[in-house]
């Protein structure tokens, strides 16, 4: 599949970025490295491309009305030219999507979605009696900023391998590009990333009291044959963050997972992460269990 470039893609790459490919596009992953981004963004301002995200207009007599009949906020509350956050929601009250409503005039809404779909995972556990609700889990948006680029395990890689990375070619190149920013993480910035992973492991916790798992389908992929994933940087790259979107979460917040198969049949491969809290490896073994069951052909 040919990826969508955004329409600052030349400029991406005239300003070193490295890409990733994310729901279709090659998006920019980092430009100079993690501490530098993560501290202006801190000190002055990002800038976020948004040119992959969904774009629908809704436009007609009582546009306003019918889109805040099939949403969850209420249009009402703002005035022409103010954007809102809303969901979107099935029949049962399941949020589909979360999406950002601009209201142009009462005949007219522009929506931006998102490109994140698990409707057939849902609906199948649905059937089968067990009882889903869609979080806005917002706690896992400061995931970037808990561990900016990899910054926890590029630091702590780097204080065991320092002394074998000075032999040069002992490694991977690929591998000692992941290794060597932590060489920049200072101490007093490494006990800071830690007190706030420490925050944000118990925050999760706290989000998720009172729920069995979480379910994450995962990114639907082919594996790569080994040519493909190394034909070049941005490939491998590409393979990887996609590989590791869910794992890396879950690690994030020392939780446990498992996956599970759940494509259709002939479609591209895409498995249904199973995650839990800290020490709930039998209770996630335990729904993986059930869960594997419904699957179509088990005994």
């Amino acid at each position: 599949m040919d990826l969508l470039h955004s329409p600052l893609h030349d400029r991406h790459a005239a300003l070193g970025a490295k890409f990733a490919e994310f729901g279709g596009w090659l998006m920019p992953l980092e430009y100079s490295g993690v501490l530098k981004e993560h501290a202006s963004v801190r000190d002055g301002v990002g800038v976020f491309d948004v040119s992959h995200l969904g774009k629908a207009l809704v436009r007609g007599p009582g546009a306003a009305d019918f889109v805040n009949a099939c949403l969850t906020n209420d249009l009402g509350r703002i005035h022409p030219g103010k954007a809102q956050y809303t969901l979107c929601c099935d029949d049962d009250g399941g949020v589909i999507d979360d999406i950002i409503a601009y209201l142009r005039s009462d005949d007219e809404v522009f929506l931006i979605p998102n490109a994140a779909n698990n409707t057939e995972v849902v609906a199948r556990l649905s059937a089968a009696g067990a009882t889903i609700v869609d979080l806005p889990f917002a706690v896992f948006a400061r995931a970037a900023e808990v561990n900016p680029r990899g910054a926890i395990s590029s630091a702590e890689a780097y204080w065991w391998h320092r002394e074998w990375l000075k032999q040069g070619d002992a490694y991977d190149p690929r591998v000692a590009m992941r290794i060597r920013p932590g060489e920049a993480v200072s101490a007093a910035d490494y006990i800071e990333l830690l007190r706030q992973r420490r925050r944000f492991v118990q925050d999760v916790g706290a989000a998720l009291n009172g729920c069995d798992a979480m379910l994450m389908p995962t990114t639907p992929d082919t594996a790569p044959t080994i040519a493909e994933a190394v034909a070049s940087d941005e490939s491998y790259f590409r393979f990887n963050s996609r590989m590791l979107r869910n794992p890396s979460l879950v690690n994030l917040f020392d939780g446990c997972a498992l996956s599970l198969p759940c494509h259709a049949p002939g479609g591209a491969p895409i498995g249904l992460t199973l995650a839990g809290t800290q020490c709930q490896d039998d209770r996630v073994l335990a729904i993986g269990i059930a869960i594997e069951a419904l699957q179509p052909g088990a005994n």
